[in-house]
């Protein structure tokens, strides 16, 4: 689970203060399951775990605090995890415990955010003192799953593992459109994932720290197959902006003209009234049929744009 950006943020200074390297090889987070190995036919049973236990589940928050360490067992510094939602934090993990992530526990489980894994006790100590009054809220609305990679040749620490997160799955469940007809699941999410970025041919991202413009996915999905995307709507909006960017809309070839693109649209379009958004913006269309398909979605020409108010 993935500290919310802000937050994220003044946990990398921490990092930074007692001696962590950058670039940092995983988000700040909470461990909902360590690391496991998981075999490829294996994973479509992962994403329906987490499909299964996020939509069993709800937001809710977490009091994130104070520092603390696990000496003399392991000589870690981190952060304190309590709060009202404890108990369904620790029965969300249970539920996750199932199918490909069924296995023994090493040690018992503890909330934590980790600062430094491994540190000198004199630092430890220092850190405990420095850090003391640090509190942190966390509103958690989304479960993350993290798969190990490697850097490649143009990355400094070329051939060193970090963990990346592939798949976002909210809190509550996705919204199922479309009963009757052309049903679909939609998922928003704040990250372009592998699958979605290979539909709109972009290069996939992960959810945007602190200052930078947060990024809005839609990904529509066949009900029943949630490793299937059948179409996107990805967008950004600047920290601190009332107007959301559309970049792209997609669908795959075979299901076109069955109005997906304009559903994950208008659901594009009312998750970013919901973050504060007051219109948006695309650059303007040079296909006539793109125009018309903007023109069907309340957007209107305006110069090298079009625009469309919430």
């Amino acid at each position: 689970m993935l500290a919310p950006p802000s937050e994220a943020s003044e946990i990398d200074v921490l990092r930074r203060s007692v001696g962590v390297a950058e670039p940092f090889h995983v988000a700040p987070h909470l461990t909902l399951v360590p690391p496991v190995n998981v075999a490829a036919q294996d994973l479509p049973a992962v994403t329906a775990l987490l499909r299964r236990v996020a939509g069993a589940s709800h937001p809710f928050d977490l009091d994130v605090g104070p520092v603390a360490t696990f000496l003399p067992e392991t000589p870690t510094l981190h952060l304190a995890v309590d709060g009202a939602d404890l108990d369904g934090l620790r029965s969300l993990r249970g539920h996750l415990r199932a199918g490909p992530f069924d296995r023994p526990d090493v040690w018992p489980f503890h909330p934590h955010v980790t600062i430094c894994e491994q540190l000198d006790t004199a630092l430890i100590e220092a850190g405990m003192r420095a850090f003391a009054g640090l509190r942190q809220r966390w509103s958690c609305c989304s479960l993350h799953l993290l798969e190990q990679h490697r850097h490649g040749p143009e990355h400094p620490r070329h051939g060193q593992a970090c963990w990346v997160p592939v798949r976002e799955e909210p809190l509550g469940g996705p919204l199922v459109v479309g009963r009757g007809g052309v049903e679909l699941v939609l998922r928003t999410v704040s990250m372009v994932e592998p699958a979605a970025a290979d539909l709109l041919g972009v290069t996939a991202t992960v959810p945007g720290a602190a200052g930078r413009a947060q990024h809005i996915v839609v990904v529509a999905e066949q009900p029943g197959e949630p490793d299937r995307v059948l179409g996107v709507a990805a967008g950004r909006l600047p920290p601190g902006a009332s107007v959301v960017e559309l970049d792209r809309v997609s669908v795959v070839a075979d299901r076109r003209r069955e109005g997906i693109a304009g559903q994950v649209l208008r659901a594009w379009v009312s998750a970013a009234a919901t973050r504060g958004a007051a219109a948006a913006v695309v650059a303007a269309a040079t296909d006539a049929a793109d125009a018309a398909f903007l023109v069907s979605q309340g957007f209107e020409p305006m110069r090298s744009w079009w625009f469309r108010g919430m």
